[in-house]
């Protein structure tokens, strides 16, 4: 046995773990889809100490909260969860030029206010499509009123 048989294990390995994550990716996503209410966007946070920088993603409704996760993480856990009771849509804006290259196209930016159960506010931004725009909206209008939560039903 010489070399090759040696550099074609290690390229085999390399394209067997390369497929193992794309596949395990793809799952993922299937399954954080399977309820509905899911939609590509990026996010950052406007916080001092933060990179400021844009984050690929994708966001889950849930009756009481908006969950974030990374886009090429394999975690089945969101790295940012968004109380619907403690979220306050600021505003929303197109991208500045500047914005562009790091969004997916014709992506509004949203910029919204939320407040921990300690009381700190933060600043995150979300960008998304017009019509994921429009559900996000919708579903943090939709709140019952005087911030109590939606009863889960099994």
């Amino acid at each position: 046995m010489g070399l090759l048989p040696t550099a074609e294990l290690v390229v085999l390995a390399v394209v067997v773990g390369l497929l193992a994550a794309l596949t395990l990716v793809f799952v993922r996503r299937r399954y954080l889809s399977r309820t509905g209410g899911v939609f590509d966007c990026e996010l950052r946070s406007l916080d001092a100490g933060s990179s400021g920088r844009w984050i690929d993603g994708l966001a889950h409704y849930d009756a009481n909260s908006l969950e974030w996760y990374r886009i090429l993480s394999m975690s089945f856990r969101p790295r940012v969860v968004l109380r619907r009771r403690m979220t306050r849509l600021l505003d929303h804006r197109a991208a500045t030029p500047e914005e562009v290259p790091a969004l997916l196209a014709g992506h509004r930016v949203v910029r919204l206010e939320v407040r921990s159960s300690s009381g700190e506010e933060r600043i995150w931004e979300l960008a998304m499509a017009r019509e994921s725009l429009v559900g996000l909206m919708s579903w943090l209008e939709a709140a019952p009123p005087g911030g109590a939560s939606y009863k889960e039903y099994e």
